[in-house]
């Protein structure tokens, strides 16, 4: 073991992205760096290109960046680089502990890289829409149970929660279709909302611009 609570950087997404890793150990030339986790696992599944197929969904969805994130580093690097998350819960099965990307796993770099991309365009113009419900307006946003700043949010009010699903299902037809008749901050909304995933086909209708 090398240390625990090691500190770095990586270069993505046009901006330095800083971490924290619990743990790193080395072995020969390969450096693994390890995210330890409390909750529940990314995916429980018996088969593991299953475990790994859903696990590289939710990175392309900027779920779950850690360890992309740790691997995403060793690219400018002469040493090999592995990122994991281990599951510490008694309770999960053996298969399901290790979730590991290699700095060779190149649909995780590429998932990653992109994820930090549009997450530093959004920031840069200044896009912070809370994420009270989720992609499709079905359901909750992910993170809200756990947020901080549930208190002074907007998540109870059904009008503004409707006024969000409006507003994102008026554009992504021409967001779909030809993404630069839009204005760069509607742009970069749509790419950070529908992240990792490929938009429906809503209707598309005219209206006036909000």
């Amino acid at each position: 073991m090398l240390g625990v609570e090691i500190e770095g950087a990586v270069d993505a997404g046009g901006r330095t992205i800083h971490f924290k890793a619990d743990r790193a150990d080395l072995d020969g030339t390969q450096l693994l760096l390890t995210d330890y986790k409390t909750g529940r696992t990314i995916d429980s599944g018996k088969r593991a290109s299953t475990r790994a197929r859903n696990f590289l969904k939710q990175v392309r969805t900027g779920k779950r960046l850690q360890a992309s994130t740790y691997a995403l580093a060793g690219l400018s690097s002469t040493m090999a680089r592995t990122g994991r998350f281990l599951f510490l819960d008694p309770d999960t099965e053996d298969h399901a502990r290790d979730f590991s990307v290699e700095d060779a796993d190149s649909d995780f770099i590429t998932a990653a890289g992109s994820a930090w991309s549009v997450v530093s365009e959004a920031w840069d113009a200044g896009v912070f829409l809370p994420r009270i419900v989720g992609p499709t307006g079905s359901k909750q946003g992910d993170a809200c149970d756990r947020c901080r700043m549930r208190q002074s949010c907007r998540l109870g009010d059904s009008g503004y929660r409707r006024r969000v699903i409006e507003h994102v299902q008026r554009h992504t037809p021409v967001f779909k279709r030809t993404p630069t008749q839009l204005p760069a901050v509607r742009q970069s909304l749509l790419r950070l909302w529908w992240l990792g995933q490929e938009p429906p086909d809503y209707p598309e209708e005219q209206h006036d611009d909000e």
